[in-house]
């Protein structure tokens, strides 16, 4: 009874409760008692109400809470309304404990300045610092070493509701607004667990939290307090479980997982630094144990992975922050657009443009200076080439690097353009592959088992070897190319390649090896093949500052007809005589240095032509030096010279050539050669043992013969062209002495009528611009002896002593035709040369009685020629004491022997002259008998003597004789279908003086 009457008056104590209590009473022990929960100055302005059912609650008007002195706002919060449920049994003494609180409506600043301090530290406010709290000083921040364990909110239940939050961060520049924060927080004792949970919207951003701390006495006093936490957003969620470590610092040990649909959204909201740019994330995912112990930060168990537009990066492993920071996992990074890491380059990197994808995993380890990859495997392709690595990398301030790489690209040029390089010349290559082990130490580089293999292209071959390069580079290795078609390569690279178009087939094989600035190669078998030149060099060549160079090359030219065509120049046809400017044909060894070879052992041939000799070639001078001698066979020059006159129009004499006469080749090299041959044949000229020197000094060529066997005597000439102002000059010298006679004559003019032992001497020059400018400028002198010799075809001493004869009756004498000769000890002739105009002087035969001498004039530039002979009989009688003139004049080609039978005329009427002298003189006698003969005779017969003068020209020479002689027409008459005498007489001295006709 007793039991039920006290329940029944507390049922209506709390009833009546709301009545008895004037709220007046209350208001500032409630603002007391708020302030001591929030630990803020609490201010309620608003009315005061108290219910008791369903449960004793106070709702109050406007609330605000005191901001920290020194912030800019002056309240920390402002609520439109607070509902507070109190506790009965301290409200029925008059006191005031509140188990739960929810704000209507609040606006929450919270604030930090640029030095850090925040506003919603208890440590700044005027109650706390009022307190008996031990507070830390402001410089040593929260510490969890007891000194807020004084202070229990003993609060069942602080909610808000449609709450407004502001963060206005003057330390990083920031200001963010919170919406419709509607937030439960449990802290019924700081022994038991407190819980926060709810919702709020950030920047437009809905975001659910939740939160638990197991005992917030333990976290305070610095003891192992476990917690939990998440946070969801329409942009990724994150999820904590871990436990605070027992320390007086915030130190954690806790497992997180972290998943994002987008993160770069997500990233928008975080404070990031400016000079951070994400690439096009669509998701991130990482989870693992992070444990901060104080001294140490570390993620242990991570499980990272990033996926974006064109990439998809992974990372397991772990990570530490200390004094120094440091990583080390596993790596996996699938690249499909390498436009996201040119988009990070400061400039860019024309290589990446050839890739399309990049995939590469390994084991990362990182101790905050240096990157070690270990177990790395990259692959890279493109659209021409693909590519890979196997091995170890490692970056501290320089890369390196060990292991195995792969390389292919299906067309290098496509490749080179791709990566934006100037190398016109990889358009002789089509296919590459290259395989080995590579070595990078920051800037060496060394190559191990390399094989490099090009296909499919213009140039094609391998390499097998080792690559190093440091300050310079070398290699060592063995190498093959071969080029099927030169002229190809040429067509396709931009610059000319010298004998493209008559050489095809070039092929190498050989060692190679490049160190310390010299290049080498070894045991080099080079061969050029399947063209119009062909070659081979069997042997070493070495380049740069130790060069070197020993082997055997061979020149082979099929045919210099086929080649001349291709490089449209005519030469000579063939004839009868003989195939020429066919085969060529050199080999020999090679010896030296680039600019001073050795040729030895050398064979030469052309056609029928062979030689062996020795050169040397010196680059050292102004201009390259030749020097050598060449030993030839048998040297049988007719069928070139054949040619040469084959090129002539039958029967015509070709005029002199106009053209200008190029001669700056003289200036482009000097040259020192000597030449020997056992025999020399040309047309018309056969030399025995020869030796000559060639010389080419400062544009000046000097042929010298020396000593040479030139029909059983010996022959020495030089013959001299120079370049004077562009022009060519010519110098010629020659002396032939104690030669057979009739074999020089016969060689040289195609006369064979004398015998003898002979010497001749010749100097001549001349200078201009053409051919026929230098043969009117031709100037020198000549002279030409025979010694106990015979005239063949003639009987000089009969045929004048028969001449009377021949004249007055027109009767052939016998003394010509085969079988008539005429002894002679001596023949003498010279001449002088000036201008191009040649003037015939003392030519001379002496044979006992028999005495002939001439003279006449050649116009070299003009090429005609008059000369005149007169054989006579010192002793003799009647004409035959005159002599018989001759005569050759004509156009050269032309000209043709006759007699001078107007003088023969003039011959004979001075015989019937001298005849009837003396028959006055026999007859009458004395004085009278003379001046009778003086009368009759009418002068001196020397007139009649007088043969062409060895001064006078051509134009200057009696004029050859066209009409018929009429001297002595009384005499036995001719019938016109006979053969004058004369006539006669000058057939047979053609075939005397003229020889045999010649072709040309």
């Amino acid at each position: 009874m007793g039991s039920g009457l006290f329940v029944v008056l507390l049922v209506g104590a709390i009833f009546i409760l709301p009545t008895l209590i004037s709220t007046d009473t209350y208001r500032a022990r409630l603002e007391t008692e708020l302030s001591r929960v929030m630990a803020r100055d609490v201010s309620i302005t608003g009315d005061i109400q108290i219910s008791t059912f369903p449960a004793i609650q106070i709702e109050t008007g406007a609330v605000a809470l005191a901001n920290a002195e020194g912030f800019k706002t002056t309240n920390f919060v402002e609520v439109e309304g607070l509902d507070a449920k109190v506790k009965l049994w301290p409200l029925l003494q008059k006191q005031v404990e509140i188990s739960q609180i929810r704000l209507n409506s609040p606006n929450i600043w919270l604030e930090r300045k640029a030095d850090g301090t925040v506003n919603w530290s208890t440590a700044n406010t005027a109650l706390a610092q009022n307190a008996t709290l031990s507070e830390p000083r402001a410089e040593e921040g929260f510490q969890r070493d007891g000194r807020f364990t004084d202070y229990d909110p003993a609060l069942d239940l602080l909610s808000i509701k449609n709450g407004q939050i502001r963060f206005i961060d003057s330390a990083e520049d920031r200001d963010v607004s919170i919406r419709n924060a509607n937030l439960d927080l449990r802290a019924p004792a700081l022994s038991k667990p407190i819980k926060i949970d709810g919702d709020m919207t950030l920047d437009d951003l809905a975001v659910a939290i939740a939160a638990e701390l197991a005992s917030p006495l333990d976290f305070l006093n610095g003891d192992r307090t476990p917690f939990d936490g998440s946070v969801t957003t329409d942009l990724g969620n994150v999820e904590i479980s871990g436990h605070f470590l027992a320390s007086d610092a915030l130190n954690i040990d806790a497992i997180f997982d972290l998943n994002s649909s987008d993160p770069l959204g997500m990233a928008a909201r975080l404070p990031l630094p400016e000079h951070i740019k994400l690439p096009a994330l669509n998701t991130v995912n990482a989870k693992g144990r992070v444990v901060n112990d104080g001294a140490e930060f570390n993620v242990t168990d991570l499980e990272t992975n990033l996926n974006g537009n064109g990439f998809d990066v992974s990372y397991t492993g772990q990570f530490s922050s200390s004094d120094t920071r440091s990583a080390k996992g596993a790596f996996k990074v699938n690249l499909s657009d390498m436009s996201v890491v040119t988009a990070y380059l400061s400039e860019p990197v024309p290589a990446l443009n050839a890739l399309n994808t990049l995939n590469a995993n390994g084991n990362l380890t990182w101790n905050g200076n240096a990157f070690d990859i270990t177990d790395l495997v990259a692959e890279t392709s493109g659209e021409v080439i693909d590519a890979s690595y196997k091995g170890t990398a490692r970056y501290e301030r320089s890369l390196s690097a060990d292991g195995r790489f792969d390389v292919k690209s299906p067309d290098v040029a496509r490749l080179v353009d791709k990566l934006e390089l100037n190398q016109p010349d990889t358009a002789a290559l089509k296919a590459i592959t290259a395989t080995g082990a590579v070595k990078i130490a920051g800037e060496s580089v060394s190559v191990t088992d390399l094989q490099a293999k090009a296909t499919q292209g213009l140039v094609n071959g391998n390499f097998t070897g080792v690559l190093a390069f440091d300050e310079t580079l070398s290699m060592q290795g063995s190498a093959q190319a071969d080029i099927a078609d030169l002229s190809a390569l040429n067509a396709a690279l931009p610059r000319v390649i010298p004998f493209a178009d008559v050489a095809k087939r070039v092929s190498f094989a050989g060692d190679v090896r490049l160190a310390n600035g010299t290049f080498s190669l070894n045991n080099t078998d080079a061969n050029l093949t399947e063209g119009d030149v062909n070659g081979s060099y069997r042997g070493e060549i070495a380049l740069g500052q130790a060069p070197d160079i020993a082997g055997r090359l061979t020149l082979d030219v099929p045919s210099l007809r086929t080649l001349s065509t291709k490089r449209n120049v005519t030469l000579p046809a063939n004839t009868p005589s003989g195939s020429i400017f066919e085969a060529l044909s050199i080999s020999g060894q090679v010896s030296g240095v680039p600019d001073l070879l050795e040729f030895t052992s050398g064979k030469m041939s052309l056609d029928g032509l062979s030689g062996r000799g020795d050169f040397k070639l010196s680059l050292q001078t102004l201009r390259p030096t030749l020097t050598g001698k060449i030993a030839f066979s048998d040297l049988n020059l007719q069928p070139y010279m054949a040619a040469w006159s084959a090129q002539k129009p039958a029967g015509q004499i070709v005029p002199w050539s106009t053209a200008p006469i190029n001669v700056s080749g003289l200036n482009a090299i000097d040259a020192d050669l000597r030449i020997s041959a056992p025999s020399i044949k040309m047309t018309r000229l056969a030399l025995g043992d020869t030796n000559a020197r060639l010389t080419l000094k400062n544009g000046t060529l000097e042929s010298r013969i020396e000593n040479s066997d030139l029909y059983g005597g010996t022959a020495n000439g030089i013959f001299t062209v120079r370049s004077t102002d562009g022009s060519p000059s010519i110098a010629l010298s020659a002396d032939i002495k104690s030669v057979k006679a009739q074999e020089l004559m016969m060689s040289m003019g195609g006369f064979d009528k004398v015998t003898g032992t002979s010497d001749l001497t010749m100097e001549i020059t001349g200078s201009g611009k053409s051919q026929a400018a230098i043969m009117r400028t031709l100037s020198g002198k000549g002279q030409f002896t025979a010694a106990n010799g015979q005239l063949l075809g003639v009987n000089a001493e009969t045929l004048l002593k028969g001449i009377d004869q021949a004249i007055t009756n027109r009767q052939l004498p016998s003394a010509l035709g085969l079988g008539q000769t005429t002894n002679f000890s001596d023949l003498t002739g010279g001449f002088t040369a000036s201008d191009g105009r040649v003037s015939l002087q003392t030519f001379q035969l002496q044979s006992g009685a028999l005495f002939m001498e001439g003279g006449g004039g050649i116009d070299l530039g003009e090429q005609t020629l008059d000369i005149g002979i007169r054989p006579k009989l010192n002793s003799g009688s009647d004409v035959a004491n005159f002599g018989v003139p001759l005569r050759f004049s004509g156009a050269f080609g032309q000209a043709k022997p006759t007699l001078d039978t107007s003088l023969l005329g003039q011959i004979a009427q001075a015989k019937a002259r001298k005849s009837a002298v003396d028959a006055v003189k026999d007859r009458v006698g004395g004085p009278l008998g003379n001046i009778i003969g003086g009368v009759i005779g009418g002068g001196s017969n020397e007139q009649t003597e007088k043969t062409p003068s060895t001064t006078e020209t051509p134009t200057d020479a009696t004029a050859p004789a066209e009409e018929t002689n009429q001297a002595d027409d009384t005499v036995v008459p001719e019938k016109a279908e006979e053969t004058k005498p004369e006539e006669e007489v000058l057939k047979r001295l053609n075939g005397l003086f003229g020889g045999k006709k010649r072709s040309d």
